[in-house]
Order: C-alpha cells, then structure tokens, then sequence
C-alpha cells in the first residue's frame, strides 16, 4: 500500500497552476501564497513551489504529511535554504475544516490587503518578534497622537478628521477588522479617479506598526558611519 502512494503522480497539475495563474505574475519578484488544503503526498504543492509560489500544505494524515515534506526538501535542498524560515513551504498537521486559523497562525491570512474587509487590522511584518498590531494603535493612541501619525502621508486636516472619526468609533465599538477602518476612511476621504483612498491611511498605519520611519532613522547613522571616505549610500524609497 505504501509502494503505491509513493509511486502517486498528481492528476491536474497543469490546470491547477493555470488556474492560478501562473503567468499572469511571472514578472513579479515576490512570490504569491497559496495554502494546498489536502497537500496529500505533496504532489501539487512541489509544482507550485517550483513555480515561484509560497505553499503552506495542511492534512490531516502525518504519513502524508511525511512523504510531502520529503518531496518538498528534495525540490527545495537545505543548501538553498539554510534558514527554514526562508524555505517556500510550510507543512502543518491540520484539517481543512480549520484553515482560517491555521492561515493566521502561519502567516497565509490575507495580511495588507485592502481587499478582504473581515480579515484581521494585524499589519504586522513579523509576528514573531511584533506584539502591537495595527487594531491596537488604533484603538489605544490619543487623538493627538493618531493626527501625527496619518500626517506622515496626508493633509493635517485630513488627518485630523480620521483621528476624529476614529476616536468616535472606538467609543462604540473597537476597531478590529480591515473593514472597520476602511469605513471609517471613506466617510473622510472621498473616492476620485486614481489612488485608492485607503491606499495613504493603511500605509501611514503600517509604517507605524513596523516602526518604519524610527528605523530609517536609526540605520542611516550607522550606515554613514561605516562607509568609506569615497564610499556611497544609495536609498530607493517607495513613498515619500
């Protein structure tokens, strides 16, 4: 029996990654996450992390779970990934029926996406060593204090009526979910042609959170300090 499921082949693994579309993003230089609910003997989840894709696989059969992260090892050796954290997959004893928590728990929730409303304020980049979330700055600053936070990337006025708002808010109920706060974003900033505007107040949130600036301004001393008298810092900054 086992011979058997060793010798498996995967039925419709073309049509699997075509269904995720797998040319679609080939461009990009990050890879895309994909939870493989039944990762079974690990069939599908080697194709897709040979792909580019980053797997969290789930079953509920250890033997299972064995032969797949056999597989995965030999598609991805240790030489490639020394730090396991850094390896594409991650394989997790589990039903499916429990995906949502498992999802959070690994880090495959929908984390920054503005798209999914339900899902958690978290914002966090690293779990692990990161406690405040995003919900919790939202919930506890002062008014003052989330003014000079949104200002970062918006008008003050604007700025100041989100704080407004968001105190208001809290006040009845907390701030929790992603849709809490883009609710709270469009009754202050109106749609236009162009940048979403929840695009702006989610950054300024996620900036904070990761204590982007604080970190910038602790690391560029240090940078300067090291380099040679002729030597060079180059910065490439995605928001102003």
């Amino acid at each position: 029996m086992i011979d058997m499921l060793l010798s498996h082949t995967p039925v419709l693994v073309s049509e699997v990654l075509e269904a995720f579309g797998k040319t679609e993003f080939a461009h990009l230089k990050r890879s895309k996450k994909i939870i493989d609910a039944t990762v079974g003997l690990g069939g599908h989840s080697v194709a897709l992390v040979k792909s580019g894709y980053e797997v969290l696989g789930i079953d509920s059969d250890r033997l299972m779970l064995e032969e797949a992260s056999d597989r995965l090892r030999k598609a991805c050796p240790a030489f490639l990934f020394p730090n396991e954290k850094e390896r594409p997959y991650k394989l997790v004893y589990g039903n499916f029926r429990d995906i949502d928590r498992l999802a959070k728990e690994n880090g495959f929730d929908a984390g920054f996406s503005l798209q999914c409303p339900v899902a958690d304020l978290d914002m966090r980049l690293d779990r692990e060593s990161q406690s405040l979330t995003g919900s919790d700055l939202l919930n506890f600053l002062r008014q003052d204090q989330l003014t000079e936070l949104f200002q970062k990337v918006v008008s003050k006025s604007i700025a100041k009526k989100l704080s407004l708002e968001i105190v208001k808010q809290r006040e009845i109920r907390k701030i929790n979910q992603v849709g809490d706060f883009l609710n709270l974003i469009k009754k202050v900033i109106k749609h236009s042609k162009g940048l979403d505007p929840a695009t702006l107040p989610f950054l300024a949130l996620r900036m904070a959170v990761n204590s982007e600036i604080e970190n910038l301004e602790t690391t560029l001393p240090k940078a300067f300090e090291i380099l040679d008298k002729k030597g060079k810092l180059v910065i490439i900054s995605f928001h102003s």
